[in-house]
């Protein structure tokens, strides 16, 4: 039993392979992002070992339907983040963005194949990936950008992209069930949400945006505190699409210093 799932995958910024963890769905996010998460694309090896083997070797010592109880227990109490899943879908790293205004085009196609054809065709600021049933191109561009063939979902911008050497350019498919909210935390750099299905509320320390099933949100800007919340009457499905500095953590844990109780 993990916090999380390793795949060995090669960066599209070279020839480098590294493990990323990537995190489950039965998994408090807070544990998950306190030890995937923050060091961003190398993880600390010794400490994830240390961590599974400590929670493996405390299960042991445990009857079963103890062990089972206390894990259930853990799961449920962690700060109300039970439920709560985060899964990378595609990024990559490049040295510099569009210049001027930038927004996210989120589209749909017929076929992975079709979408990977298309980013290829794009460059380095499209991403392709298959997620929640369908086929999606994510562009990063100006706000007049072409159709490229497929079905436009939706157009998130301007983007308040940081000041980096490298940026890391990332969607993932993140929700869960009513209730079930993110760790308090920041980013450093932007970003979007576009809802799949539930809702969603962010919290910020200035109040909080709502969005529900087809609707958007431009999420934050670089550094801002927010937690992200399932609000909705059912399971809440987002992508989040990011524009971050890589050579800095991705989700560092974060606190209000004043905001909406």
């Amino acid at each position: 039993m993990g916090v999380g799932q390793f795949r060995k995958i090669r960066s599209e910024g070279g020839d480098r392979l590294i493990l990323r963890c990537f995190c489950l769905r039965h998994v408090p996010p807070k544990l998950c992002y306190a030890r995937c998460s923050p060091t961003g694309p190398e993880v600390d090896m010794k400490s994830i070992s240390f961590t599974l083997t400590t929670i493996a070797l405390t299960a042991s010592l445990l009857p079963s339907h103890v062990a089972a109880q206390t894990m259930r227990e853990e799961q449920a109490t962690a700060e109300g983040n039970a439920g709560f899943f985060i899964e990378p879908v595609a990024e990559r790293r490049v040295t510099s963005l569009p210049e001027g205004e930038l927004y996210w085009q989120v589209q749909t196609f017929s076929s992975l194949e079709e979408a990977t054809t298309i980013a290829a065709s794009i460059g380095r600021h499209a991403l392709a990936a298959s997620a929640a049933g369908r086929h999606w191109l994510f562009v990063l561009g100006p706000a007049a950008m072409p159709s490229y063939g497929g079905a436009t979902v939706a157009r998130i911008g301007p983007i308040a992209a940081p000041a980096a050497k490298i940026y890391l350019l990332r969607v993932n498919l993140a929700g869960g069930p009513p209730g079930s909210k993110t760790p308090v935390h920041s980013h450093p750099g932007a970003e979007a949400i576009y809802v799949l299905r539930g809702e969603v509320s962010q919290r910020m320390a200035h109040g909080m945006e709502v969005a529900a099933a087809g609707q958007t949100l431009n999420a934050h800007a670089p550094e801002m505190v927010m937690q992200l919340i399932s609000t909705g009457e059912r399971d809440l499905e987002q992508l989040v699409l990011f524009v971050v500095d890589a050579a800095r953590p991705f989700a560092p844990s974060a606190q209000f210093e004043a905001g909406p109780d």
